[in-house]
């Protein structure tokens, strides 16, 4: 792995890690292409490299972000994309850009359902899984058994059903 996040730090990097062997694990689950597979691993590993161009005063905070930190958080989709560009094929910058995109369309770009790309569906599921029962500045991680229990109520909101049924038989 590129060592970008050396400009961030350990737990991003691990959680970026992480995201990226899940996401990987459920493409293949999901039967699709070597080359899909791979192309989501990678996305799924620099999902976050964004957030190198966001405030550390914002990415560290340990209380509640304002409605204009919040906004600038969710630019790190755009930034991590076109950081990547040059280095990507699009596909793979497209998975970047959209990996926090909901099911229900209240993710930060508005995308719906079918609209969101598969391979962004995949990443949003490992990510949020993992985000949860990781240690955060501003909370502490959350137990396996209310992690799952959260993905589930959010199930047909924020994720698709279907693939998120195949990430909890991994957890299983």
């Amino acid at each position: 792995m590129m060592n970008l996040f050396t400009q961030l730090d350990e737990n991003t990097m691990k959680h970026s890690n992480r995201v990226g062997d899940l996401a990987a694990e459920l493409a293949n689950l999901l039967d699709l292409d070597t080359t899909t597979i791979c192309q989501i691993s990678l996305a799924a590993t620099y999902h976050d490299i964004g957030k190198i161009k966001i405030p550390l005063s914002i990415l560290d905070k340990p209380g509640r972000l304002t409605d204009s930190e919040y906004t600038e958080i969710k630019k790190h989709a755009v930034y991590g994309s076109d950081m990547m560009k040059n280095l990507f094929v699009p596909e793979v910058c497209n998975m970047i850009l959209y990996h926090h995109e909901n099911m229900d369309g209240s993710g930060y770009y508005g995308l719906d359902g079918d609209n969101i790309p598969l391979s962004s569906r995949i990443i949003h599921i490992c990510d949020v899984y993992d985000a949860l029962i990781s240690d955060r500045p501003y909370r502490n991680g959350w137990s396996k058994a209310k992690v799952v229990a959260y993905m589930r109520e959010q199930s047909d909101a924020m994720f698709d059903a279907a693939i998120l049924d195949l990430f909890l038989d991994i957890l299983a």
